[in-house]
């Protein structure tokens, strides 16, 4: 594996990053940003409870869930097994949107979590461009996942958005953005 995890060459990734936010009592939610959160990944969510139904699984793992809108309107209703992982400052806000899921808070840059148990869906949508080292989240997922399971990541595509020629990216909360070749 490259320093770029598999990036082109030339592609300057961000040696910060300014998405984990550790106090529970954030600002960073604001009520336009729980509303847009209805729209953004919503055809990850589609997907998986379209294998949920189809194999009729009763379980899953969404990694840096976010606020759980698209869980509360299409997993919610199918299955009660719902674990959801991300960082602390969304405890308040799950525990009032979901209160009878299973919240774990945690920093996706280092997670330090051991669920003693798989998961036949895990979800990871458009987390790992915010990670300075997604290998931590990425072992999380291989640790987790049942043999017959499925990991469905999502990240935005590079070229797609910025062109060819991207060689870093314009979001300052993006460390690097991949293309789907990538």
């Amino acid at each position: 594996m490259s320093d770029n995890y598999f990036i082109k060459s030339g592609y300057v990734s961000q040696t910060t990053t300014e998405t984990y936010d550790e106090a529970s009592n954030s600002t960073y939610w604001t009520p336009y940003r729980l509303e847009i959160t209805n729209v953004f990944q919503y055809y990850v969510y589609q997907y998986a409870t379209q294998l949920i139904q189809q194999h009729n699984f009763q379980s899953i793992l969404d990694i840096g869930s976010g606020p759980p809108t698209k869980i509360r309107k299409l997993i919610a209703p199918l299955i009660k097994d719902i674990t959801l992982v991300d960082q602390k400052s969304l405890e308040p806000i799950v525990s009032d949107m979901l209160p009878e899921v299973n919240f774990l808070a945690t920093n996706l840059e280092n997670i330090d979590l051991n669920l003693d148990r798989k998961f036949p869906v895990i979800i990871c949508a458009d987390v790992i461009e915010h990670l300075l080292d997604p290998q931590s989240t990425m072992k999380f997922i291989v640790d987790h996942l049942d043999s017959q399971g499925y990991a469905i990541l999502s990240t935005p595509e590079r070229d797609y958005l910025r062109g060819y020629d991207c060689m870093e990216s314009p979001k300052k909360e993006h460390v690097r953005e991949w293309n789907q070749a990538e």
